[in-house]
């Protein structure tokens, strides 16, 4: 399998700035484009295959190239497969410890898989992320001298932790 290159990223962010405003108390627009920004870092911090959760947030298609069927993608929350050629009822898609196993019988080797995956939309985002995020950006907005809190990152860690894929 080769490594996954993002297709298709999130279309929507997880929080919404009036989320974020509310969160930290903000009680004006004047930092409406600021906050966004930050919302936009911390969500890049913690999104897609190479964010530290290590999974999709939001729905995002990823492409890979795979050499056998069944394979397993590494990807958890996988809710559409693609392959050219193959009907997308004839592909099987099953949770496993290490990711997701799909399977794609008729198949010419190599292929080109697209891989959909994440929570789904905004509304279906845990609130354990969505407060992560809320904190993350409640920081940013607070410390733009760039001194770290401490206890606040030992909070977002708490936040997210059953979150976090990793493989085993």
């Amino acid at each position: 399998m080769s490594r996954p290159v993002l297709l298709t990223p999130p279309t929507d962010l997880p929080v919404s700035a009036t989320e974020c405003k509310d969160h930290a108390v903000v009680d004006h627009d004047a930092d409406d484009l600021l906050i966004e920004t930050y919302i936009r870092a911390a969500t890049d911090h913690l999104d897609g295959l190479r964010g530290v959760l290590s999974r999709c947030i939001m729905s995002q298609t990823w492409a890979v190239e795979v050499d056998k069927s069944p394979f397993v993608s590494g990807i958890p929350d996988v809710s559409a497969v693609s392959v050219d050629g193959i009907d997308p009822a004839d592909v099987t898609i099953k949770p496993v410890a290490v990711g997701t196993s799909i399977e794609f019988p008729g198949a010419s080797l190599p292929a080109k898989v697209n891989i959909t995956a994440g929570f789904g939309n905004a509304s279906d985002v845990p609130w354990g992320l969505k407060v992560a995020i809320m904190q993350m950006v409640r920081r940013m907005y607070d410390d733009r001298a760039g001194v770290e809190e401490a206890a606040q990152g030992q909070i977002m860690e708490s936040l997210i932790a059953q979150y976090r894929w990793a493989q085993v």
